[in-house]
């Protein structure tokens, strides 16, 4: 039996849904994120180039304006060093994690979305305590190992403070403060009605009503 070419056969399906076409809003998030990805590489690398000078201040002044012995101000330097090689390696590998959910981002994946409102959630936070550490790094109050005493400890933590370079302050928190302003507006981008569209899963193929017109007459 034949049937006219303007009418899908019996028992036909439609196809799915398409996807709607990517917003601007989630282009511009993707962009955001790699922008922030890259703060993290140049903090990565600040932080780093600074270990050598740091440490090397911090010694001589420890030894000038304090009476704390040599195993006392070279556990110091060890954990700054430490925490600075922690804290680069830390960044750099969120960087790489802010560019591979950016990529899932612009293919539509719910999932990636997901997880990136995760990490701009985690991120706020680290921001947050940047600037403060920032801030605070003039005003480090006490430095030393558990046998030194509160007035060396005290010394301590301000010949840390002035042997970090003048700009620090400034670089850190400024990176920091950027890093901060990137995750709440890629948060909110992610958010907007276009991209919840965008990501919207495609809906299901939908059987067709079998549509058939008798055979013309012979």
């Amino acid at each position: 039996m034949a049937y006219p070419p303007t009418y899908p056969p019996p028992g036909s399906v439609a196809g799915p849904e398409p996807r709607a076409g990517r917003p601007a809003s989630v282009g511009l998030a993707a962009v955001i994120m790699m922008m922030i990805a890259a703060l993290g590489v140049i903090s990565a690398i600040v932080t780093l180039a600074t270990i050598s000078r740091t440490t090397d201040r911090f010694q001589q002044l420890a030894r000038e304006r304090t009476d704390a012995s040599s195993t006392e101000i070279d556990s110091v330097v060890t954990a700054i060093r430490v925490i600075s090689v922690t804290t680069a390696i830390f960044l750099v590998l969120l960087a790489l994690v802010l560019i591979a959910l950016a990529i899932g981002d612009l293919r539509g994946s719910n999932i990636a979305r997901i997880l990136t409102w995760v990490i701009c959630g985690l991120g706020l936070l680290c921001g947050c305590c940047g600037i403060f550490s920032a801030l605070g790094s003039t005003r480090t109050t006490s430095l030393g190992t558990g046998d030194t005493d509160a007035e060396t400890a005290r010394e301590l933590g301000h010949a840390l403070s002035d042997a970090y370079p003048g700009w620090w302050m400034a670089t850190s928190g400024g990176l920091s403060g950027l890093q901060l302003l990137g995750y709440i507006a890629v948060a909110v981008l992610l958010a907007l009605p276009a991209a919840n569209a965008f990501f919207r899963k495609p809906a299901p193929p939908v059987p067709q009503q079998p549509q058939w017109q008798p055979p013309p007459a012979m």
